[in-house]
């Protein structure tokens, strides 16, 4: 028998270290060990940042606009909730950069007086982490070699204490692969619960928070049966489908035949198809689904349909969802 339950989507920026800059509370990933700017070229209507990562060499691109509206200084940032407070209709179509330099960890902009805006102040480490041309995650589409496992009591002691190194390396290797398995997870009550909250908090669906996969003798859905399920994702006439889900295997006993779960890498198997049958995964990406819900005769009636394509693409051409 298994436990299932459903997350909310998550962000990258869960990742991300939260550190004090200035009074903001910006979250700021701390991820580089040696950052040093070899060169700064102001070029009017662009920065380039010719810096060293961890030894790394490379040459980072930002628009003047990007860089107005990620300016962290108190003129452009409320204090404590370090959301912008830059008036939109203040910012002129055109911005030129008077002079740029490095003042500690950050980087000062003056804006020409044309601009009319104030200074710009971006820690370095900021640009380095939210460079608009690296935000690109090539690595999503490469599988996974073998699943990687955890320890539950790895990732929080017996008395409740989390290990944050561990956590970031298994909700890390779940972002870039889709899949973990957390083993010698207790199977008293809601503990599977317990392991999803110490990431992300639980969404509610038609099948409440928590829910037993069991054969049921009026199965309300055909997982609640013995028969084989194909690949398949859960929940798609939600607009918003699960971002996670957790299966928590609690029983499974020696005399049982089948019962295998079987996973596909979607985001590898989408990308060979791409590059084999061009036409037809374009459109995938166009023509929607209809996805329903139809179950009338249940104790919380549901009557769910959405429509979508089956593949969904981001603003780089590259596969986001299905």
């Amino acid at each position: 028998m298994f436990k299932k339950l459903i997350l909310n989507p998550i962000s990258k920026n869960i990742f991300q270290k939260k550190e004090i800059f200035s009074k903001l509370n910006f979250p700021i990933k701390t991820y580089h060990n040696q950052v040093k700017i070899i060169n700064i070229e102001n070029k009017r209507t662009s920065l380039e940042l010719f810096v060293s990562v961890d030894k790394e060499e490379k040459l980072l691109c930002f628009d003047p606009h990007w860089l107005r509206f990620n300016c962290q200084s108190e003129n452009s940032r409320q204090i404590g909730t370090g959301q912008r407070i830059i008036p939109i209709q203040n910012v002129p179509k055109i911005l030129l950069i008077d002079s740029v330099k490095k003042k500690d960890d950050c980087i000062v902009i003056k804006w020409d007086v044309d601009s009319n805006q104030p200074d710009t102040i971006i820690p370095i480490e900021f640009l380095i982490n939210n460079n608009p041309s690296e935000l690109v995650n090539d690595d999503r589409y490469i599988p996974c070699k073998e699943i990687k496992f955890f320890e539950y009591f790895e990732l929080v002691d017996s008395n409740g204490n989390r290990n944050e190194t561990k956590i970031f390396e298994w909700l890390r290797h779940m972002m870039l692969y889709g899949l973990t398995i957390v083993k010698n997870l207790p199977t008293e009550k809601d503990m599977i619960k317990n392991l999803a909250e110490l990431i992300s908090p639980i969404q509610s669906t038609i099948y409440d928070q928590l829910f037993d996969v069991k054969v049921d003798q009026n199965p309300i859905n055909i997982a609640y049966s013995s028969v084989g399920l194909e690949f398949h994702m859960d929940l798609m006439y939600y607009e918003s489908a699960p971002g996670i889900q957790f299966l928590h295997c609690l029983k499974f006993d020696p005399e049982i035949i089948g019962g295998e779960s079987i996973f596909a890498d979607a985001f590898h198997i989408a990308e060979l198809f791409r590059q084999k049958y061009p036409d037809l995964f374009s459109t995938l990406t166009k023509i929607p689904a209809t996805f329903q819900k139809i179950h009338i005769d249940r104790k919380r009636p549901v009557y769910m349909v959405y429509q979508r394509p089956h593949i969904a693409l981001n603003h780089r051409g590259k596969v986001k969802n299905f």
